[in-house]
């Protein structure tokens, strides 16, 4: 009696199953996408950041600007050529502080008479995108000597270039006075006056 109403119940609820799967197959319905997706948010751009091997391949090249080999300089001096300074320009813009009367020194009509050149990259620190580096710069002047001087030098990081902010003096290192009449008492301040400073 048990055997006989198990099967048929099996069977019939078996066939419910089947029944009531295929009939929500044929009932689903697909869900449609939203007409515009939202636009993806704008990634934030990326500034370039500058290595340390970076920021002093900028400070030989500032310096480089304003320097000619003794061949060139001997050439210009001979044939009177004027100083190029379109790569001065580049490192600097309209914003850029420094002494426009050391630029007229190094780069205009007398220009072979002084000398500039890097002796050293002494420290460098970064804060906001701002390097601060301060250097050790030689200057021979004609009939004057050689002057060794500390500099410091505020460089921006634009987020695509590098650019010379500021460009002023610490201190004298070390002088090297001709023994001329005249320069027995050259001091420091001399020095700053006549090259061109913006804060000595």
């Amino acid at each position: 009696m048990k055997k006989s109403f198990v099967l048929p119940t099996f069977i019939l609820l078996a066939g419910l199953v089947v029944f009531f799967c295929s009939s929500s197959n044929d009932k689903i319905v697909p869900v449609p996408l939203p007409a515009t997706m939202p636009a993806p948010e704008p990634e934030a751009p990326v500034e370039n950041s500058f290595t340390k091997s970076d920021i002093e391949n900028f400070v030989e090249k500032f310096y480089s600007t304003l320097e000619l080999s003794d061949e060139m300089n001997q050439r210009a001096f001979d044939e009177d050529l004027p100083f190029n300074t379109n790569a001065f320009y580049k490192c600097v813009n309209s914003q850029s502080i420094y002494s426009k009367v050391r630029l007229s020194n190094l780069t205009g009509d007398n220009h072979t008479y002084y000398r500039i050149g890097l002796k050293s990259i002494d420290s460098f620190s970064l804060n906001s995108n701002v390097y601060e580096v301060y250097t050790t710069v030689q200057y021979t002047i004609f009939e004057l000597g050689t002057i060794q001087n500390i500099e410091k030098l505020t460089i921006t990081n634009t987020g695509s270039s590098l650019v010379i902010a500021k460009w002023e003096d610490v201190r004298v290192k070390s002088m090297e006075i001709a023994e001329y009449d005249g320069l027995e008492n050259y001091k420091e301040t001399d020095f700053y006056k006549d090259l061109g400073s913006i804060n000595k």
